[in-house]
């Protein structure tokens, strides 16, 4: 199980403390791009994050944004390592243009579902996806909500219909429940106040990679 710790940065100097901070624990951070218009939130968005406090890190961006073909270019530009992709951003043909591009590119492509999203709405895209990430949350866009209980059996449908696509979990995750969503079939935890808002984030970190 890989631990991915969720950076939400109002401006430059958040992303790259919150970088500097797991980059000696983790080899992936996570960078929600939100546009205040998909989400009812905005963060800032950095396109050469790569060259920061990130640049020994994978990266992979979630694109928490209404037009997300408008901005894939400059993250491919950026050198990131993957880019995640809600399906409810956009309509099929684009969303399909931007798993293309990404392909093209060796950049890992990845497609997010809202809670309410049913997994059948992927298997058009499956051949083309490298991870498939569940929000455990009924409202994106911020930290600290709870998780929905329902994504336990969301997370076991997508593994017994796709065993072999990584499935990552985001949105909600604590020490409480890690285990329970490895054990139904959750390959990555993306994890942001669980982390970020601990006393002692290379404990928390530590903590959530001895879960077996």
């Amino acid at each position: 199980m890989n631990i991915i710790p969720a950076i939400i940065g109002k401006d430059f100097n958040e992303v790259e403390e919150k970088a500097l901070s797991v980059k000696n624990f983790t080899t992936w951070v996570h960078l929600d791009i939100m546009d205040g218009l998909f989400t009812p939130t905005e963060s800032w968005s950095y396109f050469d994050i790569k060259k920061g406090q990130a640049k020994d890190l994978k990266v992979e961006v979630h694109l928490m944004t209404r037009h997300p073909l408008r901005i894939l270019s400059k993250w491919i530009e950026a050198g990131v390592d993957r880019v995640m992709v809600h399906y409810e951003s956009t309509d099929v043909r684009t969303l399909a243009n931007i798993l293309q591009e990404l392909n093209d590119s060796e950049v890992e492509a990845g497609i997010v579902l809202e809670y309410e999203t049913p997994i059948s709405v992927l298997d058009q895209f499956i051949d083309q996806l490298d991870v498939v990430q569940l929000m455990g949350i009924a409202h994106i866009g911020f930290y600290g909500h709870p998780l929905e209980y329902g994504i336990y059996d969301k997370v076991k449908s997508l593994r017994a219909k796709y065993p072999g696509v990584t499935i990552s979990v985001d949105g909600g995750v604590n020490l409480k429940n890690a285990e329970k969503l490895m054990k139904a079939g959750a390959d990555n935890l993306v994890i942001g106040s669980a982390i970020f808002r601990s006393e002692n984030i290379e404990e928390t970190i530590k903590n959530f990679k001895n879960i077996k």
